[in-house]
Order: structure tokens, then sequence, then C-alpha cells
């Protein structure tokens, strides 16, 4: 989120009044941020608080995550309409599974 914002971690950790290393290791998953300190990330970027929570699904790569955030930044800015056109857009993709089956 912070890169897709062309944010540096030093701009991050002066606007949550954390320091650049606390920034990193959370960034890392070095450590659990307090509630506090995602209260003042979801500010700072803009993003719901949520969005910083397991949503219980199965532990992803870490590529898988930055590409399912990317996809709900990306649907935050389209109106209902485009939202649900790509919706069907990548249901449509689950059709080119060798099993066919949707998830």
């Amino acid at each position: 989120m912070r890169e897709s914002r062309a944010l540096s971690q030093e701009d991050v950790a002066a606007a949550i009044d954390r320091s650049v290393e606390t920034v990193s290791n959370i960034e890392r998953g070095r450590v659990l941020a307090a509630l506090e300190t995602l209260d003042r990330l979801s500010r700072r970027l803009d993003v719901p608080l949520v969005d910083f929570f397991d949503d219980g699904e199965a532990v992803v790569s870490p590529a898988r995550a930055a590409t399912d955030m990317r996809l709900r930044e990306v649907l935050r800015g389209l109106s209902d309409r485009e939202a649900e056109v790509a919706l069907r857009q990548v249901e449509a993709l689950t059709l080119l599974r060798p099993d066919g089956k949707r998830p």
C-alpha cells in the first residue's frame, strides 16, 4: 500500500509518529502493530482498518497478498457498475482452469 502511493518508509514513519525501523518491521511481518498504529496507518494510507486483518483465508504467499491488496485498491476506485464488470471478468478467468470449477 505504501509503495503504491509512492511513499517512503520515512514518510509513513513521520506521519504515524513511529520509527522507520518500526515501519520496516511491520511491513516484513516481524512485529505485530498495535491497534493504534494500524489506525494511524489506515488513516495515512486512506484504507479501511479491516484491510490490515486476516480475512480467515488460508496462508498465502507474499506475492498473492500483494495482488489481493492491489485488487482491493483498484476496486475502491471503481463505480458500482465498473466493479460488477470487473467481477465478471475475474469470474471468467476461472473458466480457464483445467477442471472448470469456480472457487
